[in-house]
């Protein structure tokens, strides 16, 4: 500022008060990448270095803000969060969640090494499948789902009612039986062998 006589004066003010700048998103995703059949949770990490966060600052349905960074979903899809800070800056981030899994395998067939009698033990196979999440590594049980195994082969050395189980990776089961009735280890019964006389004779006997 200067006077009619020359004299001049000067002060500065440190102007850093405006934000024009939307918040930091430096994450948006589940803390759950692996198959699951369960619901996941997605997380907000965010920040702002101006203005800050606003108290309600999250935005997961294009709407409605909300003050949690933490947001449940049930299905697989394209999740977009928005967040806020003080001045009313918005930034946004998507992701897409492909790993929820409620769907069961497909058991296509069952099938017995012997289907007629047979003394011999009997391997039951089954064969199935899963489009979604995919078998698991231990995918098949032959025990109503106690343990599993990673073999789809069975062996059984008695007649028994066979509960399987087939799993996937997100450990949706599917379930089926399987009856072996036809395995016969005992021999014939012979119930009576006779002749035709007990005395001495010079015919055949029968």
């Amino acid at each position: 500022v200067r006077d009619k006589a020359g004299n001049t004066a000067s002060k500065s003010i440190d102007v850093k008060n405006i934000d024009r700048t939307g918040p930091n998103i430096a994450s948006f995703g589940p803390g759950n990448t692996v198959w699951t059949k369960e619901g996941l949770t997605l997380y907000v990490d965010a920040s702002d270095g101006g203005s800050g966060l606003a108290s309600k600052a999250f935005c997961y349905d294009g709407v409605n803000y909300v003050s949690s960074s933490e947001f449940p979903i049930t299905d697989n899809g394209y999740y977009t969060v928005s967040v806020k800070d003080n001045l009313g800056n918005i930034s946004t981030k998507s992701v897409t969640i492909d790993n929820i899994d409620r769907r069961p395998p497909v058991i296509s067939g069952i099938s017995k090494s012997h289907d007629s009698w047979t003394s011999s033990d009997v391997t039951i196979k089954v064969n199935a499948s899963d489009d979604v999440s995919g078998l698991a590594d231990a995918a098949f049980s032959f025990d109503g789902g106690v343990s599993y195994q990673g073999s789809n082969e069975f062996t059984v050395s008695e007649n028994k009612a066979v509960n399987i189980c087939v799993m996937d990776k997100a450990g949706n089961v599917a379930t089926a039986s399987s009856n072996v009735s036809l395995i016969d280890r005992d021999g014939p019964v012979i119930s009576a062998f006779a002749k035709n006389t007990d005395i001495w004779t010079n015919s055949a006997v029968t």
